[in-house]
């Protein structure tokens, strides 16, 4: 019985923990602004780890982006795929994107778990203002996908 309140418990806390992300994701901007003053955990992740950063980056919300950095967003989450922020403003080709998380302590190199950087993205995307913001912070170009 003890166990099974205890599960309960912290499936309970990890729901509270997403709504922040959630709300981001649904692009409910009255029930981020809520959650913002409200200080709920900037960092919450859904259940595969992605977090309110994530979706804010996805979907270019520059100023929300911003918003989440100040309350503590951390730039460097990563979820179970091992996708970043990061990753999702290389995917997107944007650089201004690129540069404010690489300004706020990104990983120039990290990789996703499949071995991809986040050079070897934006240079898929064609974006080359993207892949110069890459370069210009040390990105390795002599990388390999495992």
């Amino acid at each position: 019985m003890t166990i099974i309140l205890s599960i309960t418990l912290a499936l309970l806390a990890a729901g509270a923990d997403a709504k922040l992300a959630q709300a981001v994701k649904a692009g409910d901007k009255a029930a981020v602004q809520t959650l913002l003053q409200q200080r709920v955990d900037v960092n919450g992740a859904e259940a595969d780890g992605t977090t309110a950063l994530h979706w804010a980056v996805r979907t270019d919300d520059g100023e929300l982006v911003d918003r989440l950095m100040r309350a503590g967003a951390n730039v460097k989450a990563a979820n179970r795929y091992g996708i970043t922020p990061l990753y999702l403003a290389c995917v997107n080709g944007n650089a201004v994107m690129i540069e404010k998380l690489l300004k706020a302590g990104a990983d120039v190199n990290a990789v996703s778990t499949e071995g991809e950087t986040a050079l070897m993205t934006a240079a898929r995307t064609g974006s080359v203002d993207a892949v110069k913001a890459l370069l210009a912070r040390g990105a390795d170009v002599n990388a390999k996908e495992t």
